[in-house]
């Protein structure tokens, strides 16, 4: 990914005992120094996010790691030599020489590094401004899993649930437009009215779901939301820009055209669309002065009925005026048809069916866990970089075009790039499926035979495919399809 190496190795008497030295141009000191330097204004984003000491680890894969924390070095890396180094930097800086064990996706939250002491990974992209926003909105969502209460969200939306897809986004994209007035508006009352045409309109396009779709809403807004939020925040104190460059990006955000967002129309335009509306909300609920919204969104409560009760929505008497004038004066119909072609051809393009995903290739690789969780132990570690998604169900999730998918257990390790990938959990047992153009080897083996097949340990490769297992499995090969079955409780061999 980075096309210099990012180290440079001093000269020494003993070659073995070289001790690496960072060239002070190169990303990964750049990146680690500009976060260090922000450490203050960091901490003060949101009590807990990021403390003064935040461990964080930059990967640079097949090149080695820089953690930049307290504490003695983890095993495998080496101080650095303070000499050598930014003032930010000194006396925090480790190295690792070579790849990292067992890390194989963009960022891993809880990277160990000691004891009792985890770090946030972030693997170096190309930007500095991209690896460091990603860093940011990703820790963000670590702080969230212990911080946050009810975090967890139900993302599936029945297609069902929107009888009129076109006019749903229509309205959505025109409260985006309103929430960007709010935001310029240098004038407190023209904000305020702003505010309550956007909680008018979207009062009349929420009541019209489902109550288990508004939760969905509300709450990919209270995650989704805060993280970008996080991230806004975060960027500007690293980079500097005040005021203007937070509402600059924030802004930018809700502009984004989310008709030209590839995959499934329910994760554009509720899961996309919770990034910029979400930040947002949550950044005028803290320029608003509203009272422990930050402790009051840690316990459940939803952004949009904060920020009614700061404006005081309640006072409005007629919302459904306030809501039709926002329709008239913020351009609504002319959205409406221009979304409207665009929207009924993205439709007739999206999955909705395992069968549909089956057929974007002839050859499915099935992994499958035997056995129930009990008490959410024996679950699976899955991550992915991808930019569509499609939940073809509440327990299905198809990946069309990922990145990169990960997928570990005690004795088994999944690694699957730029491969059609779904995740079922919709029965006892839990099924990853990889496609795949034909049949990978395994063990060595180009093919195996139809049938069962039981082995003490089982390798299958593929391009872009790798699927290790450190413990017996059952195979069985049939026309266009291998699935493996592994137990619940099976340990990796010594």
């Amino acid at each position: 990914m980075l096309a210099a190496a990012l180290y440079a190795f001093a000269a020494s008497a003993a070659p073995e005992a070289a001790v690496p030295q960072p060239s002070l141009n190169e990303p990964m000191i750049s990146t680690a120094t500009k976060v260090s330097g922000a450490a203050s204004k960091l901490a003060r984003i949101w009590p807990g996010y990021w403390p003064r000491n935040q461990n964080f680890v930059l990967h640079a894969p097949g090149q080695g790691a820089l953690l930049i924390g307290h504490g003695p070095a983890p095993p495998g890396f080496r101080a650095l030599p303070s000499d050598r180094l930014p003032r930010e930097l000194q006396g925090r800086a480790f190295y690792h020489q070579g790849p990292l064990k067992g890390v194989e996706m963009l960022f891993v939250i809880d990277y160990p590094v000691g004891a009792n002491r985890t770090a946030i990974l972030m693997t170096q992209r190309e930007g500095l401004s991209s690896t460091i926003g990603v860093m940011l909105h990703e820790q963000f969502h670590g702080f969230q899993s212990s911080a946050f209460k009810n975090r967890g969200t139900q993302e599936f939306v029945s297609p069902k649930a929107i009888a009129d897809r076109a006019a749903f986004a229509a309205t959505a994209d025109t409260e985006r437009v309103l929430l960007t007035a709010a935001l310029a508006s240098g004038d407190k009352r023209s904000s305020k009215a702003l505010l309550h045409q956007y909680l008018a309109l979207r009062g009349q396009r929420t009541a019209m779901l489902p109550e288990s779709v508004r939760k969905t809403e509300r709450g990919l807004e209270r995650t989704e939301g805060t993280a970008e939020f996080a991230q806004i925040m975060g960027q500007e104190a690293v980079f500097g820009g005040g005021e203007a460059a937070i509402k600059a990006m924030l802004i930018e955000a809700l502009r984004s055209q989310l008709a030209s967002h590839q995959g499934q129309y329910m994760t554009v335009w509720f899961r996309n669309r919770s990034y910029s509306v979400g930040a947002a909300m949550t950044y005028l609920l803290d320029r608003l002065g509203t009272k422990n919204w930050r402790s009051r969104v840690q316990a459940g409560a939803a952004l949009d009925t904060l920020l009614a009760e700061r404006v005081e929505f309640d006072q409005v008497k007629d919302t459904a005026a306030l809501a039709d004038a926002a329709r008239l004066h913020f351009g609504y119909e002319e959205r409406l048809a221009r979304l409207r072609p665009s929207i009924a051809a993205a439709e007739k393009a999206e999955i909705k069916s395992v069968d549909e995903f089956y057929a974007l290739a002839p050859y499915r690789v099935i992994f499958e866990l035997e056995g129930p969780i009990v008490n959410g132990g024996g679950a699976p570690k899955m991550g992915f970089s991808t930019r569509v998604m499609a939940h073809i169900s509440p327990q299905q999730l198809a990946l069309p075009s990922p990145e990169l998918v990960n997928v570990t257990h005690s004795a088994m390790t999944l690694t699957a790039r730029n491969r059609p990938f779904l995740s079922d959990t919709s029965a006892k047992n839990q099924r990853y499926t990889t496609l795949l153009p034909s049949a990978p080897a395994v063990n060595g083996k180009t093919a195996l035979a139809p049938g069962e097949h039981v082995l003490e340990r089982a390798d299958l490769r593929a391009e872009g495919f790798e699927l290790r297992i450190d413990a017996p499995v059952t195979i069985h090969v049939d026309e266009g399809q291998m699935i493996v079955r592994m137990k619940r409780a099976a340990q990796a061999q010594p």
